[in-house]
């Protein structure tokens, strides 16, 4: 679909809206219980801006609508208005900001005091099942995000891997 096909759908999607909100602000019983809400009632929609016509206010020129009475009802009901289509400001992260990458064994990794602790905590041998795990790592490349994760879980499925 091409940019011409989205600008075209967007217009018919908004002035279908336009429909729906004009016999609404008439009061139609009918238009509102299809849209499925209680009569609600908003100042009259305005079409959107396009390079070809842009959006002037009514009241500067009086030609542009030979319906005074809207003109009127908009002057007086100038408090509320619906927009179809605000304006959403979207930031995207920076890809290196968006998410820490995985990696491989960290030449800074070593056993640490408070490492050797989760492992006396569990009853392992914490000098054992690091070199352990170190191996293994290395061997096979793997890559985490958070090593001191990997490390307790290494630990807490130990024994499922014991040797008798």
């Amino acid at each position: 679909m091409g940019q011409r096909e989205v600008v075209a759908a967007l217009r018919e999607a908004f002035l279908a809206g336009v429909r729906v909100g004009r016999e609404l602000s008439t009061g139609s019983t009918e238009a509102s219980r299809a849209v499925g809400f209680r009569f609600r009632k908003f100042s009259p929609l305005r079409d959107p801006p396009t390079p070809a016509s842009p959006i002037q206010d009514p009241s500067s020129s009086p030609d542009q609508d030979p319906d005074l009475r809207s003109i009127e009802r908009a002057e007086v009901d100038a408090g509320e208005t619906l927009e179809l289509f605000p304006s959403i400001a979207v930031t995207l992260p920076c890809a290196e900001s968006a998410r820490r990458r995985a990696r491989q064994w960290p030449s800074d990794l070593h056993l640490t005091p408070e490492r050797a602790e989760w492992a006396r905590q569990l009853g392992l041998d914490a000098a054992r099942e690091w070199n352990h795990f170190r191996d293994h790592h290395q061997s096979k490349g793997t890559a985490f995000l958070n090593w001191d994760a990997a490390w307790r879980t290494w630990l807490r499925r130990a024994p499922q891997f014991r040797r008798v």
